[in-house]
């Protein structure tokens, strides 16, 4: 199948920081790192090297920080959702049903690819300062936002006080992230097992009833 050539110039709605985000992050999708060359980027946003050096100071710097926008993406607007959720939410029987079913769509076949994005981004911080510097500060706040999440249902009496919910945030986190080392099996029988462990363990180390 041909790969799609989503990226032109700069849109209307965005930053030529942006554009070159956008253009960097499709060509990782595409070809990896080794995507990112100088001159198709330079002419898939329409702009001089010198429009690059100054937001990015070079070329890995402009890699760097897209790998750093996969490894971030969706995360944050996850949990934006799941904070409207709670906010909306009742009593605790509800918060039990619309949680579960938040945790199954995190965990589902069509995020595959987000979860591997997230792998490789990962993998590539490896001997990486840089890039490993910033993932560090984008995984805490993923933590600190999905804790502060957790502690707005705890407000409403939906967890027991007595849960840890940073602790239970990162343990929700990292559970989600490390699925996908089960996902190269390509044994659906057992993902689907696994899914069904990781919700009743999320619902344990948040102190909700289990099955």
């Amino acid at each position: 199948m041909p790969k799609k050539n989503n990226t032109s110039v700069v849109k209307s709605n965005e930053s030529t920081r942006e554009a070159f985000l956008r253009v960097a992050v499709q060509a990782i999708d595409d070809d990896g790192e080794q995507g990112v060359r100088l001159e198709k980027v330079l002419a898939e946003v329409g702009v001089s090297a010198s429009s690059l050096y100054h937001h990015f100071g070079n070329l890995r710097g402009l890699t760097n920080e897209a790998q750093a926008e996969r490894f971030a993406r969706t995360v944050f607007e996850d949990i934006d959702q799941l904070k409207s959720l709670i906010s909306k939410t009742a009593n605790s029987q509800d918060f039990v049903t619309e949680i579960e079913k938040q945790f199954r769509g995190l965990m589902s076949k069509n995020r595959v690819l987000l979860r591997l994005r997230r792998v490789n981004a990962l993998g590539s911080s490896y001997q990486n300062p840089q890039l490993k510097s910033s993932l560090v500060v984008i995984q805490r706040r993923v933590i600190d936002s999905l804790a502060l999440a957790l502690m707005m249902a705890q407000a409403k009496g939906f967890i027991p006080i007595g849960v840890d919910v940073e602790l239970a945030a990162a343990w929700v986190i990292s559970t989600i992230f490390g699925g996908a080392s089960l996902e190269i099996v390509d044994d659906s029988a057992l993902m689907d097992k696994w899914n069904d462990f990781a919700v009743e363990s999320f619902k344990l180390a948040l102190g909700l009833e289990v099955a």
